[in-house]
């Protein structure tokens, strides 16, 4: 390898190059010290010029993984070269993608790392890309998080290591975008790109939702098989892993209960998680359990099981954080028809503390809400929430001079009402 190289006199490299042809073409003799050998050719491809002698020297490294006992070894071997973004690595790599049985078996020893967006890039690698789509669309997802999560607020993190983290994220992002393009999910690129999702998902507060918006344009836009494939692969993780792993696939799994072969999942399976999700110490699995229960409250076959839930829902509100009140409201607003007079009433005693609330938005949503509540009250019923809405009438009256002009809006209506 080193007679390849620029630093050798020109009348060596035909000699070496001979004799690295036929130790590659001979491909039956065992081959030992393959971390060495693919270092080897690492570490000096960039000083190798010669088109045949770089092939040559890439046809090596997929003589050592197409040996089964040699796959992870090389596998590892380019990661160490591959972040950051190394040209020749990622030359490596879209080398070893061309050849389709080849591919599939590094793309499956693979989880995720920018090499696979080099992989996946290569259209003779398509096949195995389309068989392998929803375990890399989640593994990339998965790693967006974990790399967002990496460093606990207030700890200090070096530049360095900070510019590390941001290079991961992104190209992580970037691998998804390729995915999509490959397998041809052209309105969800449009979907994600309108949105901001690529934003979302890059930022440590808003990731979740940027997967909720990407796992909505998918329930919308991809053919039924595929949103089948990602359902069936993200129900069994949803109880796995550490809590940024799970958080990831119940942000995608609770969008996917929009998709229509969801509505065919056992009933106290799918209720039984989404609330004890609501009972978990963490507001993010509180907010997410609630949006799952908001999301079955819309299809008819599931309404009365969210309805008995509908303690776990708003209850608990007074212990609830901001997002998950809100969460908790938008549930009750699709059930608001299938409730009864006394579920009403005590909906509606939850509802007025709301009205002080210290976010706007839960306090429009809270008076928008309550005003829709009044009207859904049937004549004979108006006197069961007349201590209610006497309760209401000042903090509302007060909430016209709101400073949110949402909130002033919100209580407009509720005059209308009146």
């Amino acid at each position: 390898m080193d007679g390849l190289t620029n630093h050798c006199n020109n009348n060596c490299q035909p000699t070496a190059e001979g004799l690295l042809s036929a130790m590659v073409n001979s491909g039956g003799t065992k081959v030992e010290k393959a971390a060495d050998l693919v270092a080897g050719v690492c570490s000096r491809l960039d000083s190798v010029q010669q088109p045949s002698s770089r092939t040559l020297m890439k046809k090596l490294v997929a003589l050592l993984a197409g040996e089964a006992e040699h796959l992870d070894t090389v596998i590892s071997c380019l990661l160490d070269y591959s972040f950051p973004t190394d040209s020749n690595a990622a030359e490596l790599w879209q080398f070893l993608s061309a050849d389709p049985a080849l591919g599939g078996q590094v793309m499956e020893n693979l989880v995720a790392t920018c090499a696979l967006y080099e992989m996946i890039s290569v259209s003779k690698s398509r096949d195995a890309t389309t068989r392998l789509y929803p375990q890399l669309l989640m593994a990339f997802l998965v790693e967006i998080h974990f790399s967002l999560g990496q460093s606990i607020p207030g700890d200090k993190v070096s530049g360095r290591e900070s510019s590390r983290q941001s290079l991961h994220t992104s190209s992580a992002v970037e691998a998804i975008k390729m995915l999509l393009l490959c397998v041809g999910c052209r309105s969800e690129l449009t979907v994600m790109e309108k949105e901001q999702g690529w934003i979302l998902l890059q930022s440590p507060q808003d990731h979740l939702h940027g997967v909720s918006l990407l796992a909505r344009a998918m329930v919308h836009y991809a053919c039924p098989e595929t949103t089948r494939m990602l359902l069936d692969l993200v129900i069994p993780l949803l109880d796995r892993g550490d809590k940024k792993h799970r958080l990831t696939m119940m942000a995608f799994f609770v969008e996917l209960l929009r998709y229509e072969e969801a509505k065919k999942l056992p009933h106290p399976d799918t209720l039984d998680r989404l609330e004890e999700w609501t009972k978990h110490p963490s507001p993010v699995f509180r907010s997410l359990g609630l949006r799952g229960l908001s999301i079955l409250a819309t299809q008819p076959g599931k309404v009365e099981q969210v309805k008995a839930l509908l303690p776990a829902i708003l209850w608990g509100s007074d212990e609830m954080d901001d997002g998950s009140i809100l969460e908790a409201i938008s549930a009750v607003q699709n059930l608001l028809q299938s409730l009864d007079g006394s579920e009403l009433t005590s909906v509606a005693r939850k509802l007025i503390p709301l009205f002080d609330a210290v976010r706007p938005q839960v306090r429009s949503a809270a008076i928008m809400l309550f005003t829709e509540l009044l009207n859904t009250v049937k004549r004979r019923q108006k006197p069961l929430l007349q201590e209610e809405v006497t309760h209401s009438l000042v903090p509302l009256l007060l909430h016209l001079q709101d400073e949110d002009p949402d909130v002033g809006k919100s209580d407009h209506r509720f005059q209308l009402f009146s």
